[in-house]
């Protein structure tokens, strides 16, 4: 977590989490738009001076909750990546956990709201394309097992299309769009289209 979080006492944790908390849901109740320190603030029944405690910024509350979000993101396909499950399980199991992500407020609408401050935040910028890049290594790794014979940049190229699908279901299945009811029919089609591909 970044280094702007201060006071690492299980109190300090325990209110640092409600900071948070209340961050993600004004960015998913409000957008990137509305947020500030003196809102969030307000919102826990703090002062501003109580807030800045914690974090000094909101800079550094907005890099926080960057890494806590992107942190559990990756450690989820981690698991799914040292599980048990066959090569193309494992695909699919990805697919699946990215796709149910973004069946969540939490797993879209904040996302995308966090995108909004990568064009003038270079710490948010820096982990959202280093949370892309593991998800690009762990999907690497599972076609690589399902073809051991791919080339380097064979690799390379297929987890790119891959991880590019992946996201891209959010457009279809996050909350709100009007293909949800065939939520589960995507996510299928995903799973198949993916493994094709690392076969190929």
């Amino acid at each position: 977590m970044s280094s702007a979080v201060r006071q690492p006492y299980a109190k300090g944790l325990r209110r640092t989490e409600k900071i948070l908390s209340a961050t993600r849901e004004m960015l998913i109740n409000e957008g990137a738009e509305a947020l500030t320190m003196r809102r969030v603030a307000t919102t826990l029944g703090m002062s501003l001076s109580n807030l800045q405690h914690y974090f000094s910024t909101k800079e550094d509350l907005i890099n926080a909750l960057v890494d806590a979000q992107y942190e559990s993101y990756v450690e989820d396909l981690n698991e799914i990546l040292t599980g048990t499950m066959t090569p193309e399980e494992k695909l699919g199991a990805v697919a699946q956990t990215i796709s149910d992500d973004y069946q969540t407020d939490e797993g879209s609408i904040l996302v995308w709201e966090l995108w909004a401050f990568t064009g003038r935040n270079a710490y948010v910028a820096d982990a959202v394309n280093k949370a892309h890049e593991s998800e690009r290594r762990i999907v690497r790794k599972i076609i690589s097992q399902i073809s051991p014979d791919a080339s380097k940049s064979q690799l390379e190229a297929k987890a790119t299309v891959i991880t590019s699908m992946f996201e891209g279901v959010g457009l279809f299945v996050a909350p709100g769009r009007p293909q949800t009811k065939s939520r589960k029919a995507v996510t299928e089609q995903l799973k198949t289209a993916a493994i094709a591909i690392a076969r190929a």
